[in-house]
């Protein structure tokens, strides 16, 4: 996954005429950073597996979302960024990660590269926004494909998660992981995106339904 990751990233960056040296220190650094020990989810293959869904939903839009030929640059950049940190004691970690996104891309394509757009492409993989503009529910549906796995990739993927959290206590994390997961089935639909809610939306809610029955099974017994 690294080598194909490293690969991409380099076409991505001369594509677009960045230095080959600068994309490849740039590399470096997210390369470090997503194989820090203990990120057992946000980690090099999560940001293969958003690009996939990426690729696939790009292939085969009837209507792409309006703007997202002349975003699709940030996008790709902020699926590559917007987990750079991740620390589940911290409440900063997507702003922090835009601006990582940011100093990136204008490393890359010079000084004159707009933060807005990067940071709220960047804030939108956070969900707590009820998200207007269709580039950023775009990368919004992306980050919550992972969602509508098979019920085995997903109970894996929960696993990888509770090893990122080893530092809580089981109750703490399946009462944090209940709150969000009622947040998710509180809304009309997972995705915003008539393709995503095609594609992933009722394994989606499945998964999450079964999810949800098993955490309140077992924390009822905390009360």
């Amino acid at each position: 996954m690294s080598s194909q990751l490293k690969q991409r990233w380099e076409d991505f960056g001369t594509s677009h005429n960045a230095d080959i040296e600068k994309v490849r220190e740039v590399w470096l650094d997210l390369e470090r950073q997503h194989s820090i020990p203990g990120r057992d989810y946000h980690n090099l293959d999560h940001i293969g597996y958003s690009l996939t869904v990426l690729d696939d939903a790009y292939r085969n839009f009837r209507n792409r979302p309006p703007g997202l030929e002349s975003q699709l640059r940030r996008v790709i950049a902020v699926l590559y960024c917007h987990d750079y940190f991740c620390d589940p004691r911290r409440k900063d970690n997507v702003i922090r990660s835009a601006a990582v996104a940011v100093r990136f891309s204008r490393r890359l394509f010079g000084p004159d590269v707009l933060a807005l757009p990067i940071i709220m492409l960047t804030i939108a993989t956070d969900h707590d926004l009820i998200l207007t503009d269709p580039v950023e529910q775009f990368i919004a549906d992306i980050d919550l494909a992972s969602f509508a796995k098979r019920w085995e990739e997903y109970l894996a993927d929960v696993w990888k998660l509770r090893r990122e959290t080893s530092w809580m206590t089981d109750r703490e994390f399946m009462l944090d992981r209940l709150k969000w997961l009622e947040k998710l089935s509180a809304r009309k639909f997972i995705y915003y995106l008539p393709y995503f809610r095609d594609k992933y939306e009722w394994q989606a809610m499945s998964n999450i339904a079964r999810e949800l029955g098993l955490l309140r099974r077992i924390t009822a017994r905390f009360k």
